[in-house]
């Protein structure tokens, strides 16, 4: 008798179980276990039922509680352009940047805020010859390492080098008489973005992302360019990868 009771309270609680739905919770223990959850884990169960759906997504508070995590999680040790950050400040709800800046660091076409934006670090390739070479800072060892040119761009397009800083590349341009400028090309979709022309020289492609950092990365035939950020990973590893050489 005692074990048919024991049995028929199992098979009671088992069936309690089996109707049981997380909406029977109080809300705020429903958004206590989704913020265990990862993102895919947190997008799947939003989107099941309308009221789930309700509790998650509601109120920005809760959206803030349960995404801002994943936000520093994401931009840990990344860099951000002035211009997505001033598109963030827009969006009001957690989850709406977290998708923006997942969608953005995707991106492949550079804007002329962010490239204006930037301080870019860049080197000459070996196949640009041994007189470009020889005045690049990146190719000569030193026992304090290796440098790279600093250069920005600027809004009415020029390309300049920092404040006070005459290097080697500089007092030639100067010695030269030559004025850089910058703009951007079209490529044959005629989008404007992913090529950079600097006088008459061979556009440089926008090649993309950094997957660490998000800096940018670009270059041509003679010579590469990133964004500061990345440019010390660039610097670090300049023995280490051969590769970088070409």
């Amino acid at each position: 008798i005692i074990k048919w009771h024991l049995a028929r309270s199992c098979a009671r609680s088992v069936t309690y179980l089996m109707n049981f739905s997380l909406t029977d919770f109080p809300d705020c223990v429903v958004v206590h276990i989704a913020s265990f959850l990862d993102v895919l884990s947190l997008l799947h169960l939003s989107s099941t039922t309308k009221t789930l759906s309700s509790i998650l997504n509601s109120r920005l508070a809760i959206t803030k509680f349960l995404w801002d995590p994943h936000i520093a999680r994401l931009t840990k040790g990344k860099s951000i352009s002035p211009s997505v950050n001033a598109q963030l400040s827009v969006l009001n709800s957690s989850k709406s940047k977290y998708q923006y800046l997942y969608t953005d660091k995707c991106r492949s076409t550079l804007t002329a805020d962010e490239l204006c934006g930037l301080q870019w670090s860049f080197r000459f390739k070996e196949p640009a010859g041994e007189f470009w070479l020889n005045l690049d800072p990146y190719w000569i060892v030193t026992p304090f390492g290796t440098q790279t040119y600093q250069r920005s761009f600027t809004p009415d397009g020029f390309v300049v080098a920092p404040s006070n800083d005459i290097d080697s590349l500089e007092a030639w341009a100067r010695a030269s008489n030559m004025t850089i400028r910058w703009r951007f090309c079209s490529t044959r979709l005629g989008k404007k973005g992913h090529y950079v022309q600097i006088n008459r020289w061979p556009s440089i492609m926008v090649v993309e992302r950094d997957e660490v950092t998000w800096g940018w990365k670009i270059h041509n035939q003679v010579l590469s360019r990133s964004s500061l950020y990345s440019s010390v990973e660039l610097i670090a590893n300049r023995f280490a990868h051969p590769l970088l050489r070409t």
